[in-house]
């Protein structure tokens, strides 16, 4: 019989073609509150996966794990350890993890591999390059790309009020312009309230936008087991959105939990993208974590920016904080200090400090003045729209 939903989808729908889905799976889903992998979750993805796959669409892989994975291989008992010691849990437990997914695809006759990245990949221009043409090559080779942060060598990964692999996946998504971000955990979505300690707790469906209040919400409801916990996959949910890709969050124990999204099925939470779509090579990642500096603008500017139709021009800048470079993300403020965009930056900070005010005309000028020769002119835009997404 077939099973209906509330949105009138059907599990039988078929699976949609020419997608690119990136799929994380937390450390909570793929340990099911133990200390050991369910291998059995990891054969049901990976079956699912080469569904969506044989029906012409391509997943990519974010795998948590590799510290919860390493802990129990030694026996290491408790949670709170150095650095140091997450980072060799971390060495310890990937290749075993890996292990565990290049096993349950291959028996889809399926070939993964390997793409260790730290949140400094995503901000260096060739390297960020680099990802995804290596990552579009795998696809169309068939291969599933299975990711996770290289905890090893970047320490910034590992702390507890930095972010994870939820992070990861939203700048990936954003890097390789994906159709959709699915974040599996051990919970059904976001709930109102905290589910284990309020019985009464009400599971949210769906989230036009991502407020301060449903921010809240989830800074209200840790993660026990992994580094993130919801309020890290809302902030991910966020960032993809405003680049106009829809993200779901749901329960990997979920039957046919994939395969039913991606179907199109009223499963888990679901955020649905608001931001104007942009050729992956335009997107950067934006999320708090990447921000390098402030720009103070004036109300003009806030307001135009406000829209989603303009650049930053200079002559809306009002104060320069921070040091930065070229192409790096700054947060855009309104002169009341509220945030109103972030965008990847045209000049760095001294020379946007000395540009500060100058009308577009006065712009041009600048760089055809003798004395400012050796300085590069990239356009009048402080931060290009293109390159800019508002908070």
């Amino acid at each position: 019989m077939t099973n209906h939903t509330e949105s009138g989808m059907t599990q039988n729908a078929a699976l949609p073609r020419n997608q690119l889905i990136i799929a994380k799976l937390g450390t909570g889903a793929l340990t099911g509150g133990g200390d050991q992998l369910d291998e059995g979750l990891i054969a049901s993805i990976a079956k699912q996966v080469a569904e969506i796959v044989a029906a012409q669409s391509q997943v990519i892989v974010v795998t948590s794990a590799a510290v919860a994975l390493g802990r129990s291989i030694i026996g290491l008992k408790g949670k709170g350890r150095g650095v140091a010691t997450l980072q060799a849990l971390a060495a310890i437990g990937q290749h075993h993890l890996m292990q565990s997914w290049e096993g349950a695809f291959a028996q889809h006759g399926l070939t993964v591999a390997q793409a260790l990245i730290t949140r400094s990949d995503f901000t260096a221009g060739r390297s960020a390059v680099n990802i995804r043409r290596t990552l579009r090559e795998l696809l169309g080779f068939g291969v599933i790309p299975v990711i996770n942060e290289n905890d090893v060598v970047a320490s910034e990964e590992l702390s507890e009020t930095l972010g994870d692999n939820d992070t990861l996946s939203a700048a990936l998504t954003n890097l390789m312009a994906a159709d959709m971000l699915i974040l599996l955990t051990d919970r059904d979505g976001l709930y109102d309230s905290d589910p284990r300690t309020n019985p009464d707790a009400a599971l949210i469906h769906h989230v036009d936008r991502v407020t301060d209040d449903i921010l809240a919400m989830a800074a209200e409801m840790p993660s026990e087991l992994g580094r993130g916990g919801m309020a890290s996959k809302i902030r991910a949910a966020a960032e993809a959105t405003s680049w106009g890709t829809s993200v779901v969050i749901a329960n990997g124990k979920t039957p046919d939990v994939l395969l039913r999204i991606a179907r199109g099925e009223d499963i888990g939470t679901r955020f649905e993208a608001w931001g104007r779509r942009r050729p992956s090579a335009r997107r950067r990642s934006l999320g708090p974590l990447f921000v390098r500096g402030q720009v103070v603008v004036d109300e003009g500017a806030a307001t135009a920016l406000r829209r989603g139709t303009s650049s930053l021009l200079a002559v809306g800048v009002r104060e320069v904080r921070g040091e930065f470079t070229t192409g790096d993300i700054v947060e855009i403020l309104g002169p009341d200090e509220t945030g109103v965009a972030r965008g990847a930056v045209s000049y760095p900070a001294g020379l946007m400090r000395r540009l500060a005010g100058l009308h577009n005309a006065e712009v041009r000028q600048f760089f055809e003045a003798e004395d400012n020769a050796s300085a590069t002119y990239h356009g009048e835009e402080m931060v290009h729209r293109d390159h800019l997404t508002l908070l």
